[in-house]
């Protein structure tokens, strides 16, 4: 996976999610995703002055996250997931380097 990750912190301490990457599986097939979201840590997230801080340290914590994804390919055996959003739910911990999340198409069934 290739891409990038953008978090931007509101004045209210919630950080707003914004990535775009790029997967290639070892077949050659190729997804590109979009997802957006917000993580919402119990007392919000560090002042930015404090963050940008050199010494600052993140504290060990798991921060809920969760939010919407699309994705694209033009994989024939893909294609599914060009039409629909994808919800999710989860946690990121910065000292670890881990995002754990759980998703799932938010189309409607059709039935008939």
């Amino acid at each position: 996976m290739t891409g990038i990750d953008h978090l931007v912190q509101r004045q209210d301490g919630v950080g707003v999610v914004d990535v775009r990457m790029v997967a290639r599986s070892a077949a050659g097939r190729t997804v590109s995703w979009y997802a957006g979201g917000h993580l919402t840590p119990e007392g919000g997230m560090p002042p930015l002055e404090v963050v940008g801080d050199p010494g600052f340290v993140w504290p060990a914590l798991e921060i809920p996250m969760h939010g919407w994804a699309t994705m694209r390919s033009a994989a024939p055996d893909l294609r599914a997931v060009n039409s629909t959003v994808y919800g999710f739910t989860g946690t990121n911990d910065v000292t670890r380097g881990q995002t754990r999340v759980r998703g799932q198409s938010l189309a409607r069934v059709l039935v008939g």
